[in-house]
């Protein structure tokens, strides 16, 4: 019986084992996805403080000011935004 026994709980632990390794690598491409994200934002981050940087410097000249006209497009105007 206690042969049995012991086989069984040897089962359960390869098991358990084995859904570790699973969570531990599922664990590993999640953070491998998220550094990539992050890099992705950085990047998105930085074209757009190039793209404020073109706007203030030149706000009137061929691919500055359509950037500018686009941003200012997509900014939300403050009058319809705020409420009373």
């Amino acid at each position: 019986m206690r042969a049995k026994a012991c086989r069984l709980r040897a089962k359960v632990c390869r098991l358990r084992a084995k859904a570790c390794r699973l969570r531990a690598k599922a664990c590993r491409l999640r953070a491998k996805a998220c550094r990539l994200r992050a890099g992705v934002c950085r990047l998105w981050a930085k074209t757009c403080r190039l793209r404020a940087k073109l706007c203030r410097l030149r706000p009137k000249q061929g691919f500055a000011s359509a950037i500018c006209r686009i941003e200012q497009h997509l900014k939300p105007h403050p009058k319809k935004t705020a409420k009373p």
